[in-house]
């Protein structure tokens, strides 16, 4: 116990160096740290719960510098980022290492101390039907905590004996990966998948699966820089484990393409979109799942950093291409939930201040690529927007792990962060896509042409509407609209919109549409019963015939976006009696359109003057009355 507690002094005070160790480092120390610890305990009985103290502050202590690094660097990125979307190769390889590094030692239930069984994570259902689990026990542990218990005689020591020295075997293994780089946790393939039915193993077989185990650790924190498997120097049972690693990831991606995962999001989509900075923060969030497992104390830190880098691609992409004014609590152009999470993220501070300044981006040069010669940015925002989609679907099939890996008392941050930061992307997009479908679709004029003219010699004669004879002939303004939609559809055919977006921008294009049209038909001075029937025909000719060959949306979609046209056509037909129920009804409509409906049908049907302006006042814009 003397010489442990020692040795334990003398390496604690190596891990309270004043500066976090390097990327490159870690790795090896925290290995060592951890035999040291685990040899430790079983010679002398007891728990270094000192020790272990130091090495969690040591993990927390790295994963704050390596955090602030990628979350400066991120915020850079996003700054200068053109909106570019990447190769199909690019999302392929981002979604086999988050597939993978979220796979890591699936399935197993390792051993902790003299072979007590400890719990593991479940993180989501891997691809191709294999469990996916983070391991937050067995040689992956450090903390306090992960003490189990042993024979206070230090009879379990004689395992370590069986074995070997630790220490040697792992320098000899190291020597082979160059050095220190040999060490870094990077992105590289991790160990082979293994399927939950081979979770419980017997305890004959725990030596060889704590080995294979470290094999499989070295494999997975080999550098990114020194990925070569022709490499000579690279130690042979290393080059294995990797070549298995990704054996099974490319069995699980081919499991995924023949319908093992079948959802069709994020990067399980046909053709995902991702940008640099999209596919950087997806790097971060595999680097971290692999954390979670070797700094197991840390994992709610680590979960805090993974809600950080999202939460920060979300709101520089609302700086980038939402309307700032829309954060005013009286403005109605964004939902509540985005509002308060943008409130929230940004802590009280404007938006101005988290905007770039000169450089190569679109955050930092928004006036030009934002403008009417750019068609407003249309492809710079469908990409920015779909990407931050793709993540927040992958964020998505990652739940239901990361809550069973956190500590209950951090259920309610995390039910937080998905019920409103993700969920609120859906909202952002909704919020960009109607105001870039405004900005392309003008729609301005579309009220006056359908209404009758305020001009003197005009309203002396016949309104198109209250024509005495059905007309066969749509009128002018049909042309003209089918005309202004043709050039909408064209501007989103030059964008090269994704499939999604294009649905949405052509949902908002048509809802804008109807409104416009209702606002037009509210124009009306007088209308008949056979004009009300050529309203209904002009209605027909445009969305049955062009839109709906325009426009890629399902006929019941479409019938759903025009009601609001349809009802105000047929409430015409409204029997005097049950006009005011039908105006408190349909709150949908304004009081001036309601008003306006009220005088058509009064003088198609002769009401008296009476009746028609008590209804107008029931409505509450007698003012309105004609």
């Amino acid at each position: 116990r003397a010489i442990a507690d020692m040795a334990g002094a003398r390496i604690a005070a190596l891990l309270q160096a004043s500066s976090a160790p390097s990327s490159g480092h870690f790795k090896a120390v925290l290995d060592w740290a951890r035999a040291f610890i685990e040899a430790a305990e079983a010679f002398s009985g007891t728990q270094a719960s000192t020790l272990r103290g130091h090495l969690e502050r040591a993990g927390d202590r790295y994963f704050e510098s390596l955090h602030a690094q990628r979350l400066e660097a991120l915020r850079q990125m996003l700054d200068r980022e053109v909106w570019v979307r990447l190769p199909e190769a690019a999302a392929q390889q981002a979604r086999t290492d988050l597939r993978a590094a979220a796979a890591r030692g699936g399935g197993r239930i390792a051993a902790a101390g003299g072979g007590a069984a400890v719990r593991v994570a479940q993180l989501g259902m891997g691809v191709g039907g294999v469990v996916a689990v983070i391991d937050v026990g067995g040689s992956g542990r450090f903390g306090v905590a992960a003490f189990g218990s042993v024979a206070e005689d230090g009879s379990t020591f004689a395992s370590w004996v069986h074995k070997g020295n630790p220490f040697t075997e792992g320098a000899t293994s190291n020597s082979g990966g160059g050095g220190a780089g040999g060490n870094v946790v990077g992105d590289t393939p991790p160990p082979p998948l293994k399927e939950n039915n081979n979770a419980a193993e017997d305890q004959g077989q725990e030596d060889e699966e704590e080995d294979e185990e470290d094999l499989e650790v070295r494999a997975a924190y080999i550098d990114e820089g020194d990925d070569d498997d022709e490499d000579e120097t690279m130690d042979p049972e290393v080059r294995k484990a990797r070549r298995e690693a990704r054996g099974a990831s490319a069995a699980a991606e081919a499991s995924a393409a023949a319908g093992g995962e079948g959802d069709g999001k994020g990067l399980s989509a046909r053709s995902p979109t991702l940008t640099a900075s999209s596919l950087y923060l997806l790097q971060g969030v595999a680097e971290y799942l692999r954390l979670m497992r070797v700094l197991t104390p840390s994992v709610p830190v680590i979960f805090q950093g993974l809600c950080a880098l999202f939460e920060t691609a979300l709101v520089r992409m609302f700086c980038a291409f939402g309307r700032h004014e829309a954060l005013q609590p009286t403005s109605d152009q964004i939902t509540p939930r985005l509002r308060s999470t943008l409130v929230r993220l940004t802590n009280g501070a404007t938006l101005s201040t988290l905007m770039p300044g000169k450089g190569g981006g679109v955050g930092s040069e928004a006036w030009s690529v934002l403008s009417s010669g750019n068609l407003y940015g249309l492809k710079e925002r469908v990409i920015a927007l779909e990407s931050l989609a793709c993540i927040a679907e992958e964020f998505k099939r990652l739940r239901l792990g990361m809550k069973q890996a956190l500590p209950p008392k951090e259920e309610q941050k995390l039910e937080r962060f998905f019920g409103q930061t993700i969920a609120s992307v859906e909202d952002l997009r909704e919020h960009v896509y109607c105001h870039v479908s405004g900005l392309l679709l003008n729609l301005a004029w579309v009220p006056e042409a359908i209404g009758d003219s305020d001009k003197l010699s005009d309203k002396l004669k016949t309104g198109k509407y209250a024509k005495k004879e059905v007309s066969t002939d749509h009128n002018k303004w049909v042309d003209d609209l089918s005309t202004e939609l043709t050039q909408f559809g064209a501007k989103l055919a030059c964008a090269e919109v994704t499939a999604e977006a294009l649905v949405m921008l052509w949902d908002f294009a048509i809802v804008e549409t109807a409104s416009a049209i209702v606002a037009g038909f509210a124009r009306v001075r007088k209308c008949s019963p056979e004009g009300r029937a050529g309203m209904a025909l002009d209605v027909q000719v445009l969305f049955q015939g062009n839109v709906r060959r325009l426009a890629p949306i399902s006929g019941s979609r479409l019938d759903n976006s025009l009601r609001i046209v349809d009802t105000y056509i047929k409430a015409f037909y409204t029997p005097e009696a049950e006009m005011l129920y039908w105006t408190q009804c349909h709150p949908e409509y304004t009081s001036r359109q309601k008003v306006a409906l009220v005088n058509q049908i009064a003088s198609a049907y002769g009401w008296h003057s009476k009746a028609k302006n008590d209804l107008i006042a029931s409505i509450g814009s007698d003012e309105l009355a004609l």
